[in-house]
C-alpha cells in the first residue's frame, strides 16, 4: 500500500486488508472500514494522524498492543498492527450498530446488562494499566445483536467531543484535582443514570456551563426522576456511584461492577413454589414434584402411610379437626365433624408438623378486613370534610364581599355620598395590608438586573468608577464569569465601561472596560 488512502482503486494493505471507505476521524486516528482478504471478514483499520506521530506514535503502538493481549466483550478485539509511510496502524473487529445515546432509555433489565458490560470492560483495563475509549454514551454502540461495545467514536469532532465529555467529568475534576479511580466511577455513575432515564443529569451549551452545574447541583435520584422503575437497591448502587464527594463512591470499578453482579445475583434468585399442605397426605415423591425442590430435599421428607382409607367424595370437604391441648377453664364444646368426612389426623403421635388452625387463619383474614375498612372509610370521611370545608371557606368569603359591597352601597345612597364604589374597590379595602412583607421581601432580596453574562479571557481591573483613573477593586483572572447590571458609560477617551458584579470571593460591584480581546459575551 502507498503512503496516501485516496487512490482510485480501493488500496490493498499489506496484500492483505483492502481499504473501502474511510468512516472517520478518532482522537488519535482515522478509522476505514476494510475487508480482510485472506480470512475474508470485515475489518477497521485506524491509522494514526500525522500530527500525533512525534507524541503518540510510541503509546499508540503500546495500546495496540495491550489491546491484543486482553479479550473482553465490552472492548474492540485486535487482530494485527504494522506502519504504512512511518504511521502506525492498528487493524480490530468490524462494529455495526448505533450509539448509545440514540437508543436511551433502555428497559432496566437491558440497561443493567449494557453497564455491567462496560464496566467489566473499564475494570479490566484499569487492571492491566491500559488506556480505555472516554467514557461516554456516545463512545458505547450497541450492536445489531445487543451487544454493548466501549469504543473510540469517529463521528464527533474535536469541539463535539469535548463537550460530550463534560457532562462525565467528576466534580474533582472540574476543580483542577488528578485523576483517580473514582472519577471514572462517577463517569460510569452518569452513564448508568442516562441508560435508565433517558437523559444526562446536567446539560448546558459550553464545557464551562456544564462545569458550574456540576459544582452547584446534586444528582436528583433515580426513584425521584423515574418512579415506573422502583428499585431501592439500584437507587442506592447509581447514588453511590454519582457522589459529589470522591470518598462516599467506590472505590474502582471494580467495586462498582461486583456491586451490580450481587443486585443482579439478588433480582435474579430462583425460589420455589409453597406446597399447600391439605387434610389427605400425597406421596413425598409428588410433592417434590409440585413443589420444584431438590432431590436431596425431597428425600428428607417423611413418608406418609398411602394405604390409609380414603373417605367418600365430598364439595367441598369441611377441615380437618385440630388437636389442641386441654384449657385451663371450660369452653364451648365443638360438635363432632359429620360422619362423611375423614378421621381427624393424630397429628402429635404421628411426628408430623402440626395442621394449621383454619379458624385463626379465618379471625386473622376478618380482623385484617375490618383495619382496611376502618383505614378506608376514616380516608373518605378525611376527603368529605376537606372538601366541605373547602365549600364554606368559599361561600363565607362570596357572603363576607358580596354583603360589605352592598352594604357600602347603600350607605353611600343613604348618607347622600353619590359616590359609588367599585367591587375591586371594596375587596382592596376588605383585605388586610401586606405592605410590610413586600418591603421586607425587596430590603433582603437585592435588586440585580442580570442582564449579559460575560466569560473573562485576560486580566481585568475591576475599578470604583468608570475610568482608568479610579480605584481598583479587584484583579479579574482570565476564567472568572461576570454578570452586566445593565449600566453603561464611556469615558473621555470613548472607552466603554460596563457596570458588573463578580461573585468570585465574595460578591463584588464595579466598573469593568468592555475590551474585545479581554470579555466574551455568552
Amino acid at each position: 500500500m502507498t503512503d496516501g488512502l485516496h487512490l482510485n482503486a480501493p488500496p490493498l494493505l499489506h496484500d492483505r486488508y483492502r481499504i473501502h471507505a474511510k468512516l472517520g476521524d478518532s482522537r488519535l486516528a482515522s478509522v476505514y472500514r476494510a475487508q480482510d482478504e485472506r480470512l475474508q471478514r470485515p475489518v477497521l483499520v485506524h491509522l494514526l494522524k500525522p500530527e500525533l506521530l512525534a507524541t503518540l506514535s510510541q503509546r499508540f503502538a503500546e495500546e495496540a498492543q495491550r489491546g491484543a493481549q486482553r479479550s473482553h466483550p465490552g472492548l474492540l478485539d485486535v487482530y494485527d498492527t504494522g506502519e504504512v509511510g512511518q504511521r502506525p496502524y492498528m487493524v480490530t473487529e468490524d462494529v455495526v450498530g448505533q450509539p448509545l445515546t440514540e437508543r436511551v432509555p433502555l428497559p432496566a433489565a437491558q440497561a443493567v446488562g449494557v453497564l455491567r458490560t462496560i464496566v467489566g470492560a473499564v475494570a479490566l483495563a484499569q487492571s492491566q494499566g491500559a488506556p480505555h475509549p472516554p467514557i461516554s454514551s456516545r463512545n458505547v454502540w450497541i450492536c445489531d445483536g445487543g451487544r454493548a461495545i466501549l469504543l473510540e467514536n469517529w463521528q464527533l469532532s474535536p469541539r463535539e467531543a469535548g463537550l460530550d465529555l463534560a457532562h462525565y467529568r467528576a466534580p474533582e475534576r472540574v476543580r483542577g484535582e488528578p485523576p483517580s479511580p473514582a472519577t471514572t466511577v462517577y463517569a460510569l455513575g452518569i452513564l448508568a443514570w442516562e441508560t435508565l432515564v433517558g437523559r444526562r443529569p446536567f446539560t448546558g451549551p459550553t464545557p464551562d456551563a456544564i462545569a458550574t452545574q456540576q459544582l452547584a447541583g446534586e444528582i436528583l435520584p433515580l426513584s425521584h426522576v423515574l418512579p415506573r422503575v422502583f428499585s431501592p437497591e439500584l437507587d442506592r448502587i447509581i447514588d453511590q456511584a454519582v457522589a459529589s464527594k470522591g470518598q462516599m463512591r467506590y472505590p474502582t470499578p471494580t467495586d462498582f461492577g461486583r456491586a451490580l453482579d450481587l443486585y443482579v445475583d439478588g433480582v435474579t434468585a430462583h425460589t420455589g413454589r409453597l406446597a399447600i399442605l391439605q387434610h389427605q397426605y400425597a406421596h413425598p415423591s409428588q410433592v417434590a414434584r409440585d413443589t420444584q425442590v431438590l432431590p436431596a430435599v425431597a428425600s428428607e421428607i417423611p413418608t406418609m402411610p398411602t394405604a390409609r382409607p380414603q373417605a367418600r367424595a365430598v364439595a367441598p370437604p369441611p377441615p380437618p379437626a385440630i388437636i389442641r391441648q386441654p384449657p385451663a377453664r371450660p369452653t364451648r364444646r365443638v360438635p363432632p365433624p359429620p360422619r362423611d368426612t375423614a378421621p381427624a389426623v393424630q397429628v402429635a403421635s404421628q411426628g408430623v408438623a402440626p395442621v394449621m388452625d383454619q379458624q385463626a387463619m379465618a379471625k386473622e383474614v376478618q380482623r385484617a378486613m375490618r383495619k382496611e375498612l376502618r383505614r378506608q372509610s376514616c380516608q373518605r370521611s378525611l376527603l368529605s370534610f376537606a372538601w366541605r370545608l373547602v365549600v364554606a371557606l368559599m361561600l363565607f368569603a362570596a357572603l363576607y364581599f358580596g354583603g360589605g359591597y352592598l352594604f357600602t352601597t347603600i350607605n353611600n345612597y343613604v348618607t347622600g355620598q353619590v359616590q359609588r364604589l367599585t367591587p375591586g374597590q371594596v375587596i382592596a379595602r376588605q383585605l388586610p395590608h401586606w405592605d410590610w412583607v413586600t418591603r421586607l421581601l425587596k430590603n433582603n432580596t437585592p435588586d440585580i438586573p442580570l442582564a449579559t453574562t460575560y466569560h473573562v479571557t485576560a486580566l481585568l481591573h475591576m475599578r470604583d468608577g468608570p475610568n482608568v483613573n479610579g480605584t481598583k477593586l479587584r484583579d479579574l483572572q482570565p476564567g472568572t464569569v461576570i454578570r452586566s447590571l445593565g449600566q453603561k458609560q464611556l469615558d473621555d477617551q470613548g472607552t466603554e465601561w460596563i457596570y458588573v458584579l463578580d461573585t468570585t470571593g465574595g460578591p463584588q460591584r464595579g466598573w469593568v472596560a468592555n475590551l474585545p480581546d479581554a470579555l466574551q459575551k455568552q
